[in-house]
């Protein structure tokens, strides 16, 4: 046996291939390739990525910054983790859910893609005159009421049974968000618009409660929007008993 020429013509043969301009050919489209796809990776990332204001960002209110002021690092901060955080196709992301334990009170930041926004601020005002394209943070087109579900914190009179019904009143409440200051980012020209959301007189039994996000369309031609879970627009569940919570430092946020 030649091992010999078997060597050379293994040689001979891993030239030419070296050699071929559709091997280079192919070995540039390659690289080519992964370049690209790393740049679009790359792209998405800085694209899709929340503002640094908006990184451990807090909503104070006097509530808030009382309660820390008398706690310091006891003051109890938990960050949730959405099961299903999306809704409407991509169009809605909830960015983050903070429960703020010591104060009774939760956030949530909703982003809404700029591209859907402006489709769904004409559905919820209904008229194309009333917008004002340039407007660099027009009137957020959502009303949101926060559910929480059993095990309540209820009024005594409500737990009784009501008379004329003679039916057991709701094992659940209904909490309007609180008046914020400002309570959205992001411009007209960027990718996404973000609407922060503060509920106070927020209780959970973690072994047992179950919380609920409803996003309605807020027509601002009428008086007020009800609450009725069959009109609302989406519905998120922002924390039930099989999802995770980690406590976060209260130091990680400016509640001074």
């Amino acid at each position: 046996m030649n091992y010999g020429n078997e060597n050379n013509y293994n040689y001979g043969e891993e030239n030419i291939r070296k050699k071929s301009p559709v091997f280079k050919v192919m070995r540039w489209t390659v690289y080519s390739l992964c370049i690209l796809i790393m740049i679009v990776v790359a792209y998405r990332l800085i694209s899709t990525g929340t503002p640094k204001e908006l990184k451990n960002y807090i909503a104070k209110s006097p509530e808030i910054t009382e309660k820390y002021k008398s706690l310091k690092d006891d003051f109890k901060i938990y960050k949730i983790d959405v099961r299903t955080p999306f809704a409407l196709g991509d169009a809605l992301y909830i960015v983050s859910a903070y429960y703020l334990e010591s104060s009774e009170n939760l956030q949530v930041i909703l982003r809404c893609k700029n591209e859907k926004f402006a489709q769904l601020i004409l559905s919820s005002l209904g008229v194309a005159g009333n917008i004002d394209e340039n407007h660099d943070n027009p009137t957020a087109p959502f009303k949101t009421w926060l559910k929480v579900s059993a095990n309540v914190n209820i009024n005594s009179d409500e737990n009784e049974t009501k008379e004329e019904n003679k039916e057991p009143a709701p094992d659940y409440v209904i909490i309007e968000p609180l008046k914020l200051k400002e309570n959205t980012f992001g411009k007209t020209g960027e990718r996404y618009k973000y609407f922060i959301y503060s509920f106070g007189g927020v209780q959970i039994d973690y072994a047992n409660s179950k919380v609920e996000l409803y996003v309605f369309y807020d027509n601002h031609n009428q008086s007020e929007v009800i609450f009725d879970e069959n009109e609302a627009l989406t519905r998120f569940t922002v924390f039930d008993v099989n999802m995770p919570k980690t406590r976060i430092p209260a130091k990680d946020f400016k509640l001074d």
